[in-house]
């Protein structure tokens, strides 16, 4: 895995458990509620190709997005 996506993976645990009580096991997916191992990647808020927008990003599912 990305170390970058290990990294900001861990601290979305961290926050989730803050709010839940207990950390997700794998990668709790906002979109389809399952807590499931799969590949993950970055993904961008808004599309890397519009020039000059932010590059902010976020871990998400493979199979959710990879187009």
């Amino acid at each position: 895995m990305n170390p970058d996506v290990r990294k900001q993976l861990e601290y979305w645990r961290k926050d989730y458990a803050s709010v839940v009580g207990t950390p997700f096991e794998r990668f709790s997916c906002p979109i389809l509620g399952t807590d499931e191992d799969v590949p993950l990647q970055k993904g961008h808020i808004i599309n890397e190709a519009f020039r000059n927008s932010a590059r902010a990003w976020i871990v998400q599912r493979r199979d959710v997005d990879s187009f």
